[in-house]
């Protein structure tokens, strides 16, 4: 049975929308669900990573390392930096989770201790300063590890990552329909192109029968 082959254009925005949505679980872990872990009630734990519902084991990992085609000893030295980050990034997001829990327990009082309200608010903001320097670090970390041939591959990377924070998954219908409608406006520029090289290739022949025909 023929099977139907993909254009490579189309292959690589699939590509792509996994990356991106795979990233998201990475860097937004500690931003948008933070608040989430806080307020969930007690017992209520988040799918664990390759349970139903949850993210794919090792996921952003292993599409990072396939879009920069890292070797083996890149490869090596990459987990060793994931398994870092992962354990930086749940102290950090452990704090924000205690911060959260204190900060709306104030609530519960008639009246809340504004100083104290504004105390916690000055850590968890903190908090999620260091969130993003840790993010930030460990993106600089990856690019010390490309080879100079690979630094094209983490430049694109970086900016499928622009497109992620500039329209996030669930944000509104735009920022769910980015990824079809940008694969769908790249196969038509790709069939304009396709017609417009046919169009002068038939000019072209055309031409040529004319200055024939007038010999």
């Amino acid at each position: 049975m023929a099977t139907l082959s993909h254009p490579p254009t189309l292959r690589r925005m699939n590509q792509t929308r996994l990356l991106t949505w795979a990233v998201a679980g990475l860097l937004l872990l500690n931003l948008g669900t933070l608040g989430y872990l806080a307020l969930r009630p007690r017992g209520l734990h988040p799918p664990r990573p390759g349970t139903p519902g949850g993210p794919p084991p090792d996921g952003p990992a292993t599409l990072i390392i396939d879009r920069l085609q890292f070797d083996e000893g890149q490869q090596a030295r990459y987990r060793t930096l994931v398994r870092q980050h992962q354990q930086a990034s749940a102290r950090l997001a452990e704090a924000s989770t205690n911060l959260y829990q204190r900060y709306y327990k104030l609530l519960s009082q008639a009246q809340p201790d504004t100083a104290a309200a504004q105390a916690l608010s000055s850590q968890i903001a903190a908090n999620q300063r260091a969130v993003a320097e840790l993010n930030f670090a460990h993106f600089a970390q990856i690019r010390a590890l490309c080879r100079p041939d690979q630094l094209p591959a983490f430049v694109r990377l970086l900016d499928d990552l622009t497109h992620l924070f500039r329209n996030p998954p669930g944000r509104g219908r735009v920022g769910r329909r980015e990824g079809p409608r940008r694969c769908r406006d790249v196969a038509k520029k790709q069939r304009k192109k396709g017609q417009g090289r046919r169009n002068a290739v038939g000019l072209s022949s055309k031409a040529v029968r004319s200055k024939q025909a007038s010999r």
